[in-house]
Formats: C-alpha cells, structure tokens, sequence
C-alpha cells in the first residue's frame, strides 16, 4: 500500500467533509435563526 497515496486520499475526503459540514452548518443557522427571531 503507497502510503503517499493513502495520506492524499484522506486529506482531500477530511476537504470534502470540512466543506460539506461548513455548508450545512451555515444552512441550519440560517433556518434555524429565521425559524427563532421571525
């Protein structure tokens, strides 16, 4: 197993998620907050 190779594929799927979460993160504040003050 090329360890090189095994470390690539971790760091852009721990990208992905990071990125995933963040924009889900943002949709339920935005939903929730619009859901609590309006």
């Amino acid at each position: 197993m090329d360890e090189r190779h095994h470390a690539n594929n971790t760091a852009s799927e721990t990208a992905a998620a990071g990125w995933l979460f963040q924009w889900l993160w943002w949709l339920l504040q935005r939903n929730c907050f619009r859901d609590i003050f309006e």
